[in-house]
């Protein structure tokens, strides 16, 4: 995520299709290696003080940020 990041002009967009991988991110119990990933990926842009980011709840959810 770190490379996407440095790529992205002020402004620019980074688009996570299906970040909800069937509502499997939301339980716990599920172990799936994507799940686990989207997981770590939803994080890291949350944490990231260089974007901002919505999550919108469109088929298996859109995960959307823009760097500031």
């Amino acid at each position: 995520m770190e490379q996407a990041v440095r790529l992205l002009k002020s402004g620019g967009l980074l688009i996570v299709n299906d970040a909800l991988d069937q509502d499997r991110v939301a339980n716990p119990a599920a172990r799936e290696a994507t799940t686990v990933i989207l997981r770590q990926v939803g994080k890291s842009i949350r944490d990231d003080d260089r974007l901002a980011s919505a999550m919108l709840p469109t088929g298996d959810g859109l995960l959307v940020a823009v760097k500031k």
